[in-house]
């Protein structure tokens, strides 16, 4: 399972990504919204652990489209 954590606070991130990957997921961290959309836009992701208060997101119009999508999707 390949897993995209998208949290810009490193404490919160480090005490997701290292259980994480020490249970064998594959794990990417990003600290932004734009480095969350290029990572989105470069591989599929099983899981998107988001925070909804990151820096540089930007879902709007032209802003951000696979991060947006990705959220589109969600189904909350």
């Amino acid at each position: 399972m390949q897993i995209l954590i998208a949290e810009d606070d490193s404490i919160l991130a480090d005490g997701l990504v290292r259980p994480l990957r020490q249970s064998g997921y594959a794990v990417d961290h990003v600290k932004h919204g734009v480095e969350a959309d290029t990572a989105l836009s470069l591989q599929p992701f099983d899981l998107l652990i988001l925070d909804l208060g990151l820096p540089l997101i930007d879902v709007g119009p032209g802003g951000a489209p696979a991060l947006a999508r990705a959220i589109r999707r969600c189904p909350f």
